[in-house]
């Protein structure tokens, strides 16, 4: 997630748009980052990630994703962070790989 945020709000060297294409509906619940998810028809394309990140992201609430810094956003800093906070809520497990 902290990849993705950092693509997403321009902390890397990488254009966004080359990796995720923002959401066209902006009717549903959310927050304003919300990506698209493209259509994935191989096993290998399923488990890329730009597939598999993008469904995780636009759970996340906007207070996180709209983290002013990566610090506030990642778990290194000094205080709990805002993506912490949210799956810890969540009781959320890192699913198992096949």
């Amino acid at each position: 997630m902290i990849q993705v945020y950092q693509i997403i709000h321009r902390g890397v060297d990488l254009d966004p748009a080359n990796f995720f294409a923002a959401s066209e509906n902006r009717h549903t619940r959310g927050h304003q980052w919300k990506l698209a998810k493209p259509r994935a028809v191989s096993r290998v394309r399923r488990h890329t990630f730009t597939v598999r990140t993008v469904n995780d992201w636009n759970s996340l609430p906007a207070e996180v994703v709209s983290a002013t810094s990566v610090c506030q956003f990642k778990s290194r800093c000094q205080f709990k962070s805002r993506l912490d906070k949210h799956w810890a809520d969540q009781h959320y497990v890192i699913p198992a790989t096949d």
